[in-house]
């Protein structure tokens, strides 16, 4: 069981007035971020010593008293029912006190020792003025001032009530001097001090520490899931709470982008550690044929070109999809158009996603037909009779096929089986139609050079009995026929 006991009042008071009691005052605890405050103190920072027994002790130049040093002017150390009431408002109670102004205008001194290096230290000072002046000042430097340099202004009567001031440095090096300069219009009245004390803080200067920083950079598919910010375990050497900052950044790419995560920890000093995650979204995948461009074959006809475009435009029947891209642009490349006749067109089709991935597949076009060409009239036969010109007859009637009709849709190209040179009396043509595929029809025609034997009679007379009589003569070759001549020869008889 725990036991309590009561100090007496008088104790608590010597305690409070010596400085070993002491609530942290406000601006300590703003001015120390990193906690762990050390009472420093001040010595003889309240002023009890010497303990004078009067009302006042005057000190002057070149002068010491309880650790302080007068380096000009003089000073009053005043007992705490000094004027009767000038200590009714210091929170601590009536206690000796510093005036900064004895006769004049004083500065006094003091060593701070057992200092750390870049911590922080606030003083703390209680002040008033003395009812014999409207305003006081004073101007309080650490370190000849390399180290803190500032001045402040009292307007409060120390009967009415003492107000409390704080002035922070950070140490650079283990001892310095504290400097207190008093100024007053009034030489006799000046800047009253007591309850001076000195709060060390470790000032905390290292940023915090990431545990397990993320990997970083990271490469995804853009089909890869993103993985979550992690969860980071971050540390301190003084702050026990941290505030945090996550920012995530998108960078665009020329093709998807950069995903930037940033994390900021800042513990109570200001230090800050900044982690990093960069995360590049690629797409380095080509699209993927669900169904590929598919061969195609039609007849022969005037409309292959629309069946071509239309087969063209269709991407040849395929389908394609990507990994990222929403939609997949199509192109087709291919040497030359189809013409008409049979044959192949081949085209390699190519599905392009948004990040230029490139899917290639190949399809070819085909004309094709196994249908001969439709003779719609066969060969006709010719005969010419002897008297015309047989050649010219026979050369106009193999030009026009001897007068045989063809049709197909994929265009018929004659030919014919005579062997060339003069016109025979009798010969038997082929004619063969033969269409863009090599399907082929046939129709026969007989050309004739018609023979008609032509004979002439012819009367003559003579007196020769021996030329008298009946002569015949066969005349061969005549316009490409035979001919019989045949002469009477009468004789005359005187």
């Amino acid at each position: 069981m725990k036991s309590w006991f009561l100090l007496p009042v008088s104790l608590l008071a010597w305690l409070a007035f010596s400085g070993l009691v002491c609530a942290q005052p406000n601006c300590v605890l703003q001015n120390c971020c990193c906690g762990g405050l050390v009472n420093v103190g001040i010595p003889n920072g309240n002023f009890e010593d010497p303990q004078t027994g009067v009302d006042i002790v005057t000190y002057f130049a070149g002068q010491t008293f309880g650790g302080w040093s007068v380096l000009a002017g003089s000073v009053d150390l005043k007992g705490p029912n000094y004027g009767g009431n000038w200590t009714a408002g210091n929170p601590n109670g009536p206690s000796q006190f510093l005036d900064l102004n004895g006769f004049t205008n004083g500065t006094v001194a003091t060593n701070l020792t057992g200092l750390t290096m870049v911590y922080s230290y606030t003083i703390v000072i209680r002040y008033a003025k003395n009812t014999g002046t409207p305003s006081a000042d004073c101007h309080i430097t650490v370190a000849g001032g390399a180290w803190l340099d500032d001045t402040w202004t009292a307007t409060n009567n120390g009967a009415d009530g003492w107000l409390e001031t704080c002035f922070t440095f950070i140490a650079q090096g283990s001892s310095a001097e504290l400097q207190l300069a008093g100024s007053s219009s009034v030489p006799v009245a000046g800047m009253l001090l007591d309850d001076m004390t000195m709060w060390g803080c470790p000032n905390d200067t290292e940023p915090p520490v990431v545990a397990n920083p993320p990997p970083t950079p990271l490469f995804l598919e853009c089909s890869d899931p993103l993985p979550p910010p992690p969860v980071l375990t971050v540390t301190d050497d003084c702050a026990a709470n941290l505030t945090s900052d996550f920012l995530e950044t998108t960078t665009p790419k020329p093709c998807f982008y950069t995903l930037q995560r940033t994390w900021t920890f800042t513990d109570d000093c200001g230090n800050m550690a900044t982690v990093e995650q960069s995360i590049d979204i690629d797409d380095t995948q080509p699209p993927v044929f669900g169904l590929p461009p598919a061969d195609i074959t039609v007849g022969c006809g005037s409309g292959y070109l629309d069946d071509f475009n239309d087969w063209l435009a269709n991407n040849g029947g395929g389908q394609a999809t990507d990994n990222c891209s929403s939609a997949v642009i199509w192109q087709a490349n291919y040497a030359l158009p189809p013409d008409g006749s049979c044959g192949e067109t081949t085209v390699v089709f190519f599905a392009i996603d948004g990040c230029g991935n490139t899917a290639i597949a190949q399809a070819t076009f085909t004309i094709a037909d196994v249908d001969p060409p439709i003779l719609q009239q066969p060969a006709q036969d010719l005969t010419v009779p002897c008297s015309t010109d047989p050649t010219a007859a026979l050369n106009n009637w193999l030009a026009n096929q001897g007068g045989a009709i063809a049709e197909d849709p994929c265009g018929a190209a004659w030919a014919n089986d005579y062997p060339g040179g003069p016109p025979p009396p009798f010969v038997t043509v082929i004619f063969q139609a033969t269409d863009g595929c090599g399907n082929s029809v046939a129709t026969v025609g007989v050309f004739l050079v018609e023979n008609i034997a032509d004979t002439t009679l012819l009367d003559e007379v003579t007196c020769d009995s021996a030329a008298a009589g009946i002569f015949t003569q066969n005349l061969t070759g005549q316009n490409g026929c035979d001919s019989v001549v045949i002469t009477t020869v009468t004789l005359l008889v005187s």
